[in-house]
């Protein structure tokens, strides 16, 4: 009996360390903040697990490209994230201070330094990651005062550019950056050359003469007539139904479904020991 006693705390040990599931996530990144920056970089952090994290633990490093660096509290804050909550990791916590004086969450600091492209993450010092996306400038945010933001229900890494929101988590992306729309070409050559025939005379002649410069004009592919337009609307509009979409499971569903196998898989395990003892223990008394 007491080899099965042995066996049962083992599978309590393993199981155990899996009811407390952490989970972080890189929600905002500012890599070139506009102007200098130097000391004015910063990553916004969020717990979406179901235990907190210690993050300025001595066994938590948060890594970039050019290696991992020790989190400290600027000594205004905890640098215990409780569950949901969220903090921002600066370069320096006096610089950020001064561009968000309005940030009231946590704020810790660390030795980072990002390029304009790059990754970021979180993880112990013994290998176990807690947390790793990479970015890019090609998703925006260079010297322009905007910053990375993950929005929820998004894929980690699916960063979009938007006004920065230091402390908040955004529950959809931000609004997107007006694209510049460029000129349409002008039709002031062929409005004028109907104008310039319709001018002539208001008899009969000159309206003929109106309907022939439109007509060459649309030959020419100049001027569009207007059944044509509508014709053309008329087959945009007329497909039946809207192509559905589906969002991506998100980073907390993932980790609690893969929580649940484990724990379904353990129930097994423990399960089929004490069927096993149970064998073993008959077939010695018999």
């Amino acid at each position: 009996m007491w080899k099965a006693g042995l066996f049962l705390v083992f599978l309590y040990s393993i199981v155990m360390p899996m009811s407390a599931h952490a989970a972080l996530v890189v929600t905002e990144i500012m890599y070139n903040p506009a102007g200098a920056n130097t000391g004015r970089q910063w990553v916004e952090v969020t717990n979406t697990g179901t235990d907190s994290i210690d993050l300025a633990a001595k066994n938590v490093r948060l890594f970039d490209a050019g290696g991992n660096h020790l989190i400290k509290s600027d000594g205004s804050s905890s640098a215990l994230l409780s569950i949901g909550a969220t903090a921002v990791i600066a370069q320096d916590p006096t610089l950020f201070r001064a561009d968000w004086p309005n940030y009231t969450g946590a704020l810790l600091k660390s030795s980072f330094s990002l390029t304009s492209a790059g990754i970021v993450g979180f993880a112990h010092t013994d290998g176990t990651t807690l947390t790793n996306v990479s970015y890019s400038s090609d998703q925006g945010a260079a010297n322009d005062g905007n910053s990375l933001q993950q929005p929820k229900g998004k894929p980690e890494g699916s960063f979009i550019a938007g006004t920065p929101t230091p402390g908040s988590y955004p529950t959809a992306p931000p609004a997107p950056i007006p694209a510049k729309v460029k000129p349409s070409p002008s039709k002031s050559s062929s409005t004028s050359r109907v104008t310039a025939s319709s001018a002539k005379s208001p008899s009969k002649k000159s309206s003929q003469s109106t309907t022939r410069s439109s007509s060459s004009a649309y030959d020419s592919g100049t001027v569009a007539p207007a059944a044509t337009a509508n014709a053309a609307t008329a087959g945009a509009l007329s497909w039946p139904f809207a192509i559905p979409t589906f969002a991506a499971p998100s980073a907390t569903f993932i980790s609690e479904l893969a929580t649940s196998v484990w724990f379904a898989v353990c129930a097994a395990l423990v399960s089929f020991s004490s069927f096993s003892l149970l064998v073993i223990q008959r077939h010695y008394k018999t």
